[in-house]
C-alpha cells in the first residue's frame, strides 16, 4: 500500500471515528436517559478497566503465552528504517 493511501485511510478512519462519537455527544443533550440508565453508566469505565486489567492480574501465564505469539508479529511491522 502507497504511503499516501496508507495516510488517507488514517484520516478517514480518524475523522469518521471522531464524527461518530461527536455524534452521541451532540445527542446526549436532546436524550433524556431513565435515572437507572444514568446510574449504570457511571460504572461502565470501571468495569471496563477491570476487564481488561483482571485476565493479566488473575493468569498472568496466560498474558504471558499471549505475549509470545504477539511479539513475532510485531517485528514482522513494516518500520521507517527498513526497506522492503
Amino acid at each position: 500500500m502507497a504511503s499516501g493511501t496508507l495516510a488517507l485511510v488514517i484520516l478517514a478512519t480518524g475523522l469518521g471515528t471522531f464524527l461518530f462519537r461527536l455524534s452521541f455527544i451532540h445527542l446526549s443533550d436532546r436524550l433524556a436517559l431513565p435515572g437507572v440508565v444514568r446510574r449504570g453508566l457511571r460504572y461502565v469505565p470501571a468495569a471496563v478497566l477491570a476487564a481488561l486489567v483482571a485476565p493479566a492480574v488473575l493468569r498472568p501465564e496466560s498474558a504471558l503465552r499471549r505475549a509470545k505469539w504477539i511479539f513475532p508479529l510485531c517485528r514482522w511491522a513494516p518500520r521507517a528504517d527498513r526497506s522492503w
